[in-house]
């Protein structure tokens, strides 16, 4: 849905003037916003503030109400409380806990997909197509939409059936591999420390789009060849760094994720 919005608003931006695009895009905006109020607190969230009632209730509530949670609701209950008792971990987290050893490897890989697909150049190539496609005209902007959706559908439907670390080797390069990136960063995190780490990863993802966005034009005057040469070294960086870390997501429940990458002493 990101990329079929990006999408519709390249075709209707060469249609109209700018400023009324830009008016347009602050209806959404605040359908978003208002829409937060209907969304439902977290099912982790809620059992590591021991709301169990309400952590059974809302997993109802996002899987049926004749779906059978109780199991999934028992493994969550126990990775809070496994958690709880072994690093000692309150309701209150600190900011600097997501720096312990034991999130090393979870902060290295969530950071570090948020770095690799910023500074890859992807979201470059969407900010700058009108630029990059200025001798071909609309045809060119038309193209790259034309291109962008099927892409994303055919990245979505291979998600389950190839896992996701072989697409983010493989179409890392795309558009698509933005909502997939940042999925697999969150994922990763221990629900203890997931709304911290969460926002850690959303700073340096956006911080990471700022510094390429206001840079691209200066590196462009600097050399085309040079500019697209550094953003290829990265993305084949990327897929050496997801070869190496970040493990596989398919079919596999957020607790058994959490618990491949940050394994509970008490089950050594």
């Amino acid at each position: 849905m990101i990329c079929f919005g990006v999408s519709l608003i390249w075709i209707v931006g060469t249609i109209i003037h700018w400023r009324i695009l830009a008016l347009i895009g602050i209806i959404p905006s605040i359908l978003q916003f208002l829409g937060v109020f209907f969304i439902p607190e977290s099912p982790r969230w809620l059992a590591k503030n021991l709301r169990w009632e309400d952590c059974e209730d809302v997993l109802k509530y996002l899987r049926g109400q004749h779906v059978h949670t109780s199991a999934e609701t028992d493994e969550i209950r126990v990775i809070s409380l496994s958690m709880q008792k072994t690093f000692r971990i309150y309701l209150k987290q600190n900011f600097f806990d997501l720096f312990q050893r034991q999130y090393t490897r979870s902060l290295i890989v969530g950071v570090g997909l948020m770095v690799f697909q910023q500074f890859g150049g992807v979201n470059r190539i969407v900010f700058y197509a009108t630029s990059i496609f200025e001798s071909a005209g609309r045809v060119g902007t038309l193209a790259l939409v034309a291109a962008t959706v099927p892409m994303t559908v055919t990245s979505t439907v291979l998600m389950d059936r190839s896992g996701r670390r072989p697409l983010l080797m493989d179409l890392h390069l795309w558009n698509s591999g933005a909502p997939i990136l940042a999925l697999v960063g969150v994922l990763i995190f221990p629900m203890n420390v997931k709304g911290l780490a969460g926002s850690l990863v959303t700073v340096v993802n956006w911080l990471g789009s700022w510094i390429i966005s206001f840079s691209f034009n200066f590196l462009m005057n600097w050399s085309s060849l040079g500019t697209f040469f550094i953003f290829c070294v990265i993305s084949g960086s990327t897929v050496v760094f997801v070869a190496l870390l970040v493990p596989e997501t398919k079919w596999r429940t957020l607790e058994e994720i959490q618990e491949s990458m940050n394994p509970l002493k008490s089950r050594r």
